[in-house]
């Protein structure tokens, strides 16, 4: 079959896909190196940029797609549908193919699938406008059921920014509609999912709404419909009137919601297919809501396919490639393509400042040690993958052992705490550490896990989305997890999508080097090498004396001198010390709250400065509040308001203030070690022209920061410094 075809869909989501020979040579989505989320190509410069790949003039060019926001052929099985005529594409012609939305969905999820041509099929298409499910038989004809539920993606988004009304709200008739919520609705279903009985309510009343709003007269004009003021204030109306309108998306009542909603909308579409789905063919999954681990779960389990399907690109990312495949269908009759999850684009080693990075030899063995140290770092290696999720080409890699991890990757993605962060593992280990058999390779399911060591990607609910990996599609990373497991005794890492917030991949060594200057990476892997960041240090032992393993930094049995600070916009703090505990009642839901200390465990080497050589870690157990948020500061002899220009330090000191990565609280007592080589200089606090080290031989005193917006107690006790075991023998 020789056959070279062209597709390029240019609005929300928009892709470019080259076809040829019956093989999926790229696949570029608008929104990859660093463009804003959802983007189409509108880029004249980019898509010449990317087409000049092909050297060779196309035998069909397929263009259009449909979308809802702009005046295309959306909706639609027919052939009749279909048009091709010839056109001129510089010196020869071309056929121009147009196909609809609807169509392209189908033969996306078709012509990516396992299964055979001639195997007849099920067909789900739900996304933000359609909800319908499909039959294709051995000929490739395609026939429609019944809507089950139109716009079921947007309908599950909307929910989010209703009750987030106060952070959303405008004048503009699509306030409600963010294709970016749908992520968060997923994460927060499980919180309500834990919730006891007792707390729920009948939410009834707002399903119904949620479910009836009659949102193809709100996007009348973009779809066909009536374009009438009346009809659009009517739904703007029901949504006014709803009981979730900014009731807040992380109170306990919308997670609760967001539970129910979640199982309604699943439960409408499983009724139809039981009722009408009844030949057991297997089931390939298409749109946008083919991105809910949870409901391909669902679908995976419930018994009534003989196998299920869903693609990478399942979501509008996949357009092109269903037009080029329908395309494809049109002009040879084949309707089934080669492909890689891997054909994007190659990574561009362009000019880059790299010269805050050390540069080392990317081994295995080095960067799992690395990792198990508690770096966080990026991976890049070759092109990168189709669709919006990470799969190790374009990710963020880290321990998974802590919630302080978790934590700190979300914080280091600039969204929410509640984001659930996914795992990869090794395929032939993944039973080991999850409810699954066998391979997972795009991260498109939930898997129960079976180990209360994996805090970092384990959500509230004990699910996970595993991407598993292998020696033929990923051997690199493959080789990593070996060797991580030889540490750790676990193949399995934190894995997450390397982007700016509400950007695309990165793909470029400039915007690389920039996002880890710019947040708390700590280094990145391109190619064979790691790039580390140029730390600052920290004094360790130069003199005779054998450093002790440990070294206590306060005494609770005995006085203890502390000091506190609440922020003027009306938080408040209270400290006491007792039986060996210092405890700490605070009121941050206004402003940050601060206490420190020196410590009162001698010898002194000037009064207030404290002697602590050659030690790597400091540790402290702490019972926290779940999911309250704090971080330590440590500060030189010296150390004063940023606006100074002379320090006093001893020992060296040159009154330097540096922090530590944040930490979350789990509502238990925990053991909190802390990386000294994590620390960072505070810019707003100590000297800004020093040298670049924490002098440990003349610490001054500790910090507790308390975030903003929490309320509760907070206890401390053994507090102390470590040497590392390696060097300490």
């Amino acid at each position: 079959m020789n056959l070279s075809i062209l597709s390029f869909n240019p609005p929300h989501d928009g892709s470019l896909a080259w076809i040829k020979d019956g093989f999926l040579k790229f696949s570029v989505e608008g929104e990859k190196d660093s463009n804003p989320r959802l983007s189409g190509i509108k880029s004249v410069p980019r898509a010449l940029g990317l087409m000049s790949v092909i050297k060779e003039t196309p035998d069909v060019i397929s263009i259009g797609g449909g979308n809802f926001e702009e005046d295309q052929l959306y909706l639609g099985l027919s052939q009749e549908l279909i048009s091709s005529e010839k056109t001129p594409f510089f010196e020869r012609s071309s056929n121009l193919f147009r196909s609809t939305h609807e169509r392209a969905h189908i033969f996306c999820s078709y012509g990516l699938s396992p299964y055979p041509q001639g195997q007849p099929l099920y067909v789900l298409v739900w996304e933000g406008v359609i909800g319908r499910f499909y039959e294709i038989d051995e000929k490739l004809n395609v026939h429609g059921f019944d809507t089950v539920l139109s716009h079921p993606g947007i309908r599950y988004q909307s929910a989010y920014a209703i009750a987030d009304y106060h952070n959303r709200k405008n004048k503009a008739w699509y306030w409600f509609i963010d294709h970016a919520d749908a992520g968060k609705m997923m994460a927060l279903a499980s919180y309500g999912e834990t919730m006891e009985s007792v707390r729920r309510k009948d939410w009834t009343q707002e399903l119904d709404r949620i479910l009836n709003l009659k949102l193809e007269n709100l996007l009348a004009g973009k779809n066909g419909a009536a374009d009438t003021q009346t009809e659009k204030r009517a739904v703007i109306n029901e949504v006014m009137a709803s009981k979730l309108l900014g009731i807040g998306v992380e109170s306990d009542d919308f997670k609760d919601f967001a539970h129910r909603l979640s199982d309604a909308i699943f439960d409408r579409f499983f009724q139809f297919a039981k009722k009408n789905l009844t030949k057991g063919y297997p089931l390939i999954i298409s749109g946008g809501c083919g991105l809910n681990c949870d409901w391909n779960s669902r679908w995976k389990d419930c018994g009534l396919f003989s196998g299920v399907f869903v693609p990478p690109c399942t979501n509008d990312s996949g357009i092109a490639i269903g037009m080029a495949v329908d395309a494809q269908r049109h002009f040879t009759g084949n309707a089934k393509v080669d492909w890689s999850v891997y054909c994007g684009e190659e990574f561009v080693q362009d000019e880059a400042d790299l010269s805050d990075f050390i540069a080392l030899d990317a081994s295995p063995d080095t960067v799992a040690t690395e990792l198990e140290k508690g770096k966080v770092l990026a991976w890049v290696e070759g092109k990168y993958e189709i669709g919006p999720r990470a799969l190790c080409h374009r990710s963020l890699i880290a321990a998974p052992f802590t919630k302080e991890m978790h934590q700190r990757l979300n914080k280091i993605k600039n969204r929410e705490g509640f984001r659930p962060i996914a795992p990869v593992c090794l395929e032939e280990d993944v039973s080991e550490y999850f409810d699954w058999k066998g391979p997972s390779p795009y991260m498109l399911y939930f898997q129960w896990v079976k180990t209360d060591r994996l805090k970092a990607i384990t959500h509230v609910n004990n699910s996970a989305r595993v991407q598993t990996v292998n020696n033929q599609e990923n051997p690199r990373m493959c080789d990593l997890l070996r060797a991580f497991k030889k540490r750790t005794g676990f193949s399995v890492l934190c894995n997450t999508s390397l982007n700016f917030k509400g950007k695309g991949f990165i793909n470029r060594m400039s915007d690389l080097s920039r996002y880890a200057r710019e947040t708390e990476l700590d280094g990145f892997v391109v190619g064979d090498k790691l790039y580390l960041k140029s730390k600052f240090e920290y004094r360790r032992a130069s003199f005779h004396e054998e450093i002790q393993n440990s070294r206590p930094y306060l005494d609770l049995n005995v006085t203890v001198n502390t000091w506190t600070w609440a922020d003027p916009k009306g938080s408040s703090i209270f400290l006491k010390v007792s039986d060996g505990t210092l405890t700490v009642d605070f009121d941050s839901t206004k402003g940050n709250c601060v206490f420190g200390f020196a410590s009162n465990v001698g010898p002194f080497v000037v009064p207030e400065v404290i002697d602590l050589q050659g030690y790597h870690f400091f540790q402290f157990k702490a019972h926290a509040p779940k999911d309250v948020n704090f971080h330590i500061q440590m500060l030189e002899s010296g150390a004063g308001p940023s606006s100074n220009t002379a320090f006093w330090g001893v020992n060296g000191a040159d009154g330097e203030c540096y922090f530590f990565p944040t930490l979350i609280g789990t509502g238990g007592w925990e053991t909190y070690r802390i990386d000294l080589s994590t620390l960072q200089r505070q810019t707003t606090w100590g000297n800004q022209n020093g040298n670049g080290i924490l002098d440990l031989q003349a610490l001054s005193s500790l910090e507790i920061h308390v975030h903003e917006q929490a309320l509760g107690t907070l206890h401390f006790k053994d507090l102390e410094f470590l040497a590392s075991v390696a060097e300490n023998g």
